[in-house]
């Protein structure tokens, strides 16, 4: 079974509000027992699994985090890219059905510079023969 890894689905601000909450929980958890054992994330929260040996794991340590985002038609808002963009995950893969809207996003994130994104791979698909819709992947990984 994979265990380092957790999926979450919701609006972009709730998502970002259980993941703060899930650090701060972990943090109080980690100071007041003096960082004992390794935390999960309970009681069906949201949590990034870790490793063995009783290490202590952040969860969705921005470093160890691939966020996977496939917003509607009209792209993300200024909000969530600049709650993206502050959480700084090591990975983002953009799936979309509007590329335009998409290259409007990717602007932003090429365009920041602390953390700085650079796009690794981009690969359309053509679900949709004999129209103009095609889906398009694009993935974004932290420099520096």
């Amino acid at each position: 079974a994979i265990q380092n890894c957790a999926f979450v689905e919701g609006t972009a601000e709730d998502i970002f509000a259980t993941v703060k909450k899930e650090q701060n929980q972990v943090k109080k958890q980690q100071q007041g027992s003096g960082g004992g054992g390794r935390q999960g994330s309970g009681g069906g929260g949201v949590g990034r699994g870790g490793g063995g040996g009783g290490e202590d794991k952040e969860l969705f340590e921005p470093r160890a985090t691939c966020v996977v985002i496939d917003p509607p038609r009209k792209g993300c808002s200024e909000e969530f890219l600049t709650q993206l963009l502050s959480f700084a995950p090591s990975r983002v893969v953009y799936v979309s059905c509007d590329p335009s809207t998409q290259a409007r996003d990717a602007a932003t994130l090429l365009a920041s510079e602390n953390p700085k994104y650079v796009i690794t791979d981009c690969t359309p698909f053509d679900l949709f023969p004999q129209t103009r819709h095609i889906e398009n992947v694009l993935t974004f990984e932290r420099s520096g």
